[in-house]
């Protein structure tokens, strides 16, 4: 019906999106959304119709992605996953190096927030320098700016934060009293699993453009939850 025909679409529009952004972090991201769906609807991606649509779907961005001559890029890209000598990844060693730093200096409440980037050179192992070692930068990833920037107390309180969004996302499509409600919890909590990978390699937290969907998606949670439970 109407439903899934949108469903394939918004599929082949982010998808195609996601693959040709060239962002490795948002491929890894996009990678767990497909096991965290299998997980939490394996039996109903199993029926036939369904299965045959996502079949479709996934061979239309497959389609879409080689008629816009980006494969050979994407190949590359996809290359330089496991390339230690890639810029890119030796460069979020360096910056997770001097995370790391930073978290044996300042064990308990780290070195400040918002500090990493002032922090940062004093703490950068210089044989790990690359042409970018000397650049006002993030860390790469969310969960080491937490540990470097508020230590312990600040990685404990992200960890119990992170488990209490999870048992909201889990009761919310739990106690779905409809096919739009579990959907639309099963979309939310899919978009934070998303991020929640992309953030090993990344942090982008501290932008608009990503917080406000986030706590967007975690208040929905919440409002979905208090429904089911009325």
């Amino acid at each position: 019906g109407p439903p899934k025909l949108l469903f394939a679409l918004v599929t082949l529009v982010t998808g195609s999106q996601v693959i040709l952004s060239m962002t490795r972090g948002a491929w890894a991201g996009l990678a767990g959304f497909g096991l965290f769906l299998v997980a939490v609807s394996g039996r109903r991606l199993l029926r036939v119709g369904n299965a045959a649509l996502v079949v479709l779907s996934v061979l239309a961005v497959a389609g879409l992605v080689v008629a816009s001559g980006a494969s050979r890029r994407l190949e590359h890209r996809a290359s330089t996953i496991t390339d230690p000598a890639f810029i890119a990844n030796l460069e979020r060693v360096n910056r997770w190096g001097a995370g790391l730093s930073m978290f044996r200096a300042e064990p308990l409440a780290g070195v400040g927030f918002g500090a990493y980037s002032d922090a940062y050179l004093s703490h950068r192992r210089v044989p790990l320098g690359t042409d970018q070692s000397r650049s006002r930068m993030g860390i790469h990833s969310e969960y080491l700016r937490v540990l470097a920037e508020t230590g312990l107390v600040g990685a404990l309180t992200t960890l119990l934060a992170m488990l209490v969004v999870a048992r909201l996302a889990w009761r919310a499509i739990r106690g779905a009293g409809s096919p739009y409600l579990r959907g639309l919890s099963v979309g939310l909590a899919g978009g934070l699993v998303t991020y929640a990978i992309h953030g090993i390699v990344n942090n982008y937290m501290a932008y608009d453009k990503l917080a406000i969907p986030v706590w967007m998606a975690v208040g929905a949670l919440a409002a979905v939850d208090t429904l089911n439970r009325r």
